[in-house]
């Protein structure tokens, strides 16, 4: 398990807060954490790497099945029927090139329009319950 490991991460906001964050919630405890500064090398004598559990851009039906059983239950939450959608105008990659039209069709359905980066990773998970 994690626990037996120094866990090495980038250096950057997200991680020191979602990943971070993340850890904990999930009862991830490494043995330490390393965090990398960009263009940093680093030499190590043992290395595991976590792969994917699917290709980029899909989904892992049963991993994600799984991970939302497990944080409901930790959150202990009713499944909420609000309607949202989540932006990504403020994020550097995967935009909508015209959200702006795609906006007024959201709000006339009865979706709120949430940004994720305004929220803590708990009141994301929250959200999205």
């Amino acid at each position: 398990m994690v626990k037996d490991y120094i866990l090495l991460l980038p250096d950057v906001a997200y991680i020191r807060d979602i990943g971070l964050a993340s850890l904990e919630f999930f009862d991830l405890n490494p043995t330490g954490i390393e965090f990398i500064q960009e263009r940093e090398l680093v030499k190590t004598k043992h290395l595991s790497i976590v792969t994917h559990t699917c290709l980029t851009g899909y989904t892992n039906d049963k991993v994600m099945q799984e991970m939302q059983r497990f944080i409901l239950s930790r959150l202990s939450v009713p499944i909420a029927k609000d309607k949202i959608y989540a932006t990504r105008d403020k994020a550097r990659y995967r935009k909508m090139l015209n959200e702006e039209v795609i906006l007024d069709v959201v709000k006339s359905n009865g979706y709120s329009i949430i940004r994720f980066e305004d929220f803590d990773w708990k009141q994301q998970i929250l959200i999205a319950a």
